[in-house]
């Protein structure tokens, strides 16, 4: 089934219904035990109506990180493996794939999940290859809220490409870096803006364009 996201970033009467029946569940079977199955019952009853008809219009935090994750696995095979670079066919196994949540403007929307963790409406992509001789990124930002095609691109450097390499930590949502890279070869410039966690492993393969 699919998921209406805008509910998890908007009022999500799904969610809310589903957690009160849980409560409900829990507090009739608690009566029932202690008590009378009298009082208990009915309480138990509404909750379990109140479960079934929210379980398939709640939006949860997983369902936000699974449909996510699902895009990665997407990425690798819809965005990387055997797509070609000069005479070069790539393979998805030789990248590093990052993702997460960012909140690009202020019409981008955000929640603070029972995790305790923000979600955004945007989150992107990135696909990282680097070594000491060259550098190939593939990114892109998608949008929960919209059916417009993912905003991609993509970056190639090598020995012959001049690099300015800049990088800022993103503080909210925490835990993200913007990273802006300008190269140049053969007289043509060009800027990429792509986002990585602010984590070493990213760290490692970014330190390849110093």
């Amino acid at each position: 089934m699919d998921k209406k996201f805008e509910r998890y970033f908007g009022n999500n009467y799904g969610r809310k219904i589903y957690i009160i029946s849980i409560v409900l569940i829990a507090i009739g079977l608690a009566v029932g035990f202690a008590y009378f199955w009298g009082y208990g019952m009915p309480v138990a009853i509404v909750g379990v109506i109140g479960f079934f008809i929210s379980y398939g219009i709640q939006v949860s935090d997983k369902d936000i990180d699974d449909h996510v994750l699902a895009t990665v696995e997407k990425y690798k095979e819809e965005k990387i493996e055997g797509t070609l670079i000069g005479k070069e066919k790539l393979q998805a196994k030789d990248f590093s794939f990052f993702y997460g949540y960012i909140r690009e403007d202020s019409n981008t929307r955000f929640v603070a999940g029972s995790d305790g963790k923000i979600r955004t409406s945007k989150y992107y992509v990135t696909a990282i290859s680097a070594d000491r001789n060259k550098f190939i990124a593939f990114t892109s930002i998608y949008n929960l809220l919209s059916n417009d095609a993912p905003i991609d691109d993509m970056v190639y450097t090598d020995s012959e490409t001049e690099i300015e390499f800049n990088s800022e930590v993103i503080e909210f949502p925490n835990g993200n870096k913007k990273c802006t890279l300008k190269t140049t070869k053969g007289g043509e410039s060009k800027e990429t803006v792509f986002f990585v966690p602010n984590d070493a492993l990213a760290d490692k393969l970014l330190s390849n364009l110093k």
